[in-house]
């Protein structure tokens, strides 16, 4: 049973891609998202440690199911309205029902070039910024900064200074999938 359908309490007859919890466990951490370039309620993209390889992965596609929830994130829910001071209202969820969403990423091999123009684009980030999209072995973010991070540039000299010092350019359309998760 993968970790969506232990969460809601059924199991489901969709398919799909593995789970890169479940893809983490099985390979020792030897696939594992590395760090995130892009964010928005989750990873869009970034770098991903696949079978020890490191790689370039970028979401392909959100899916949407109806899902009904289990007594404990029900109870989960009235918790939360409890400590929130709101009324806990059931029938705000439609009968225990949700609309449930994931994304599934593609995985792409990046030639060696591009790989090492990623990886100093992103110590040029982590410099200036810190490591927040970083993901530590067990899958959690880090937010820890760099001393250089803390320290205030005005934003248009450091964009001026990162685009002439960044030489990658992903043209991924042009690099194979190699694997699929969500």
């Amino acid at each position: 049973m993968t970790f969506r359908e232990e969460l809601i309490g059924i199991k489901s007859d969709l398919q799909y891609a593995p789970d890169i919890d479940k893809l983490r466990a099985e390979s020792g951490g030897q696939t594992r998202i590395l760090w995130a370039s892009a964010w928005w309620d989750g990873p869009i993209e970034g770098a991903v440690l696949w079978n020890g390889e490191t790689c370039w992965f970028k979401e392909c596609d959100t899916r949407y199911t109806y899902i009904q929830l289990s007594q404990t994130v029900m109870d989960a829910l009235r918790k939360m309205d409890e400590e929130d001071g709101r009324e806990y209202d059931p029938e705000e969820i439609d009968n225990n029902w949700d609309m449930g969403w994931y994304r599934v990423y593609n995985v792409y091999r990046l030639p060696d070039n591009v790989r090492r123009d990623m990886l100093h684009n992103h110590r040029l980030h982590v410099l200036m910024y810190g490591n927040g999209y970083d993901f530590d072995m067990e899958g959690r973010r880090e937010f820890s900064k760099s001393k250089e991070a803390c320290t205030p540039v005005p934003k248009r000299k450091w964009y001026e200074w990162f685009m002439r010092k960044r030489p990658m350019k992903l043209e991924l359309e042009k690099y194979p999938v190699i694997g699929q998760f969500e």
